[in-house]
């Protein structure tokens, strides 16, 4: 049984653990004096570290926020002396417009409350400079809770808040810029193929709110057909393989309409070459498209209307060419008859012409080297010239010409070349006849473009050559009246040479510069 106050009895077989041995007095004086060399010692090294330390300030406050102590971190960061700052209020760092907002004393306030204050400010230096300073004021309480002072700790940050600064300043421009983009849809797509970001472009181009597209497979905005054949994947494979991807096509808006698109895929990667994503620059371009299916049907239809006329064109020809021919039969005079036939000839020539041209894929440019090529085989054909005895070389250069040029080059050409089949090899001679047409760039004038340049074409042969000549070419020959005329309908100039065989040479401006040429 235990009395009141003895503690209570063991249980049985089990001891009571014996008390600490009690303290001698002098044993007791030795351990107070070690605890007050321990305290005297920590002021101490915690000024020499203090003093050591520079990037830091160090600073400590009595209970109304008078300066107390100052190390060399706050002497080198603040710019006062310790003997001119001890006794100076706290607020002496903090700006003017702090002060009056009050700071200080929240600062001082937070740190009674809770403990510590921590804040990012501009601080004030002596000679009025400021710096970006953040630190952590921390009250200090005696052991029954009285106020003893503060302590204050931090350093200058100015650097890094001018970086983030301007960090902060071109990201807000780089929003600004994509969000005042209407007319361009900018989409960023992360590297699994998912929208990862929207700008109001975006939003007016495809229908799409910002928070229910972000996530999204870019995917959705191509037409079911197209991703079926997966050509989402393939423009991000083409970036990446090619460093970019444009492309044209049909896309989907959010209500399902479709509009044309035109737009540039790009791969982003970091500074170590790690893809990050995509960057989809992409613009409705659907008013373009039908105003370019309008004009291609439009042109189409001319195009058609045209051939048509050349096919008509021809055919009457071909009537009028019957017409002179039953007319020549029926003529008794050898020279009338010539004549007739000549004629009828040239208006064959014609007809054969206007077969060459509604043949050809462009009517608006005539490419030279293939239609030459047909007129002179059609020629030849005509005049059952036998190849072995005469030779025909054709060369051109890849130029093509309106067809209100091709029409009289093709008719000059007809003239010219007949003129030698018929008598330049007399006698059965042998020969050759050369048809070339060749682009002039050094008759380009001063300050305009290589399309300034003048042509030439020239019907040249090695045979017998033209006897009074000069009376020919001043006089009434049929022939050489049409490549005159001709020639003047081109703006051109035409030239005789028979220093070696005969040489006909026709120069001529393109159409476009036909009111300003010079001839070179």
């Amino acid at each position: 049984m235990n009395f009141p106050g003895e503690p209570p009895a063991p249980p049985p077989g089990k001891r009571l653990p014996s008390p600490p041995p009690a303290l001698t007095i002098e044993q007791e004086l030795r351990q107070c004096r070690e605890e007050l060399q321990a305290a005297r010692a920590a002021p101490r090294h915690f000024q020499v570290f203090s003093e050591r330390v520079t990037d830091y300030a160090f600073i400590t406050f009595d209970p109304e926020s008078r300066i107390t102590s100052w190390s060399r971190g706050a002497e080198r960061l603040l710019g006062y002396a310790e003997a001119e700052i001890l006794g100076q209020p706290g607020s002496v760092f903090f700006t003017p417009e702090d002060r009056a907002a009050g700071e200080d004393e929240k600062e001082l306030a937070t740190a009674q409350r809770e403990g510590c204050a921590e804040d990012e400010r501009w601080h004030l230096r002596r000679d009025g400079s400021r710096f970006w300073g953040s630190g952590v004021m921390t009250a200090h309480r005696d052991s029954e809770g009285s106020l003893q002072g503060y302590s204050k700790i931090f350093r200058d940050l100015t650097a890094r808040k001018r970086i983030e600064d301007q960090l902060q300043d071109s990201e807000e421009r780089f929003r600004l810029f994509v969000d005042n983009v209407t007319d361009y849809a900018l989409v960023p797509v992360d590297p699994a193929g998912l929208v990862s970001g929207w700008n109001a472009g975006a939003q007016r181009t495809f229908g799409y709110p910002e928070w229910e597209i972000v996530g999204q497979p870019v995917r959705l905005f191509f037409t079911p057909e197209d991703r079926e054949r997966g050509e989402s994947e393939k423009d991000l494979s083409q970036s990446l393989a090619q460093g970019r991807a444009e492309d044209e096509r049909w896309m989907v808006r959010r209500d399902g309409r479709r509009f044309w698109a035109r737009w540039v895929t790009t791969p982003m990667r970091d500074k170590a070459g790690t893809l990050r994503g995509f960057a989809k620059v992409l613009r409705d371009e659907t008013e373009r498209k039908e105003l370019q299916d309008q004009l291609t049907s439009s042109l189409h239809e001319k195009e058609l209307l045209l051939r048509e006329i050349h096919h008509r064109v021809k055919n009457n020809l071909h009537v009028i060419s019957s017409l002179l021919s039953l007319q020549a039969r029926q003529v008794n005079d050898a020279n009338m008859q010539r004549i007739l036939e000549e004629l009828q000839d040239r208006v064959h020539a014609i007809a054969a012409l206007h077969e060459t041209l509604y043949g050809s894929q462009d009517l608006a440019h005539i490419n030279i080297g293939p239609y030459m090529e047909k007129i002179v085989h059609h020629l030849v054909g005509l005049s059952a010239v036998d190849r072995e005895r005469i030779e025909v070389r054709l060369q051109a250069d890849d130029v093509a010409l309106p067809l209100e040029q091709a029409l009289p080059l093709g008719l000059i050409v007809n003239e010219l070349f007949s003129n030698a089949l018929k008598h330049a090899f007399p006698d059965a001679r042998r020969g050759t006849i050369q048809v070339h047409f060749r682009y002039l760039p050094a008759t380009v004038p001063p300050g305009q473009t290589l399309d300034a340049a003048w042509c030439e074409l020239s019907v040249e042969d090695n045979g017998v050559g033209i006897r009074l000549a000069e009376e020919l070419w001043q006089g009434t020959s049929m022939g050489l009246r049409l490549v005159r005329l001709l020639t003047n309908q081109l703006h051109g100039q035409v030239t005789l040479d028979q220093e070696q065989g005969t040489r006909f040479t026709v120069q001529f401006p393109p159409a476009p510069f036909v009111e300003h040429a010079v001839h070179p």
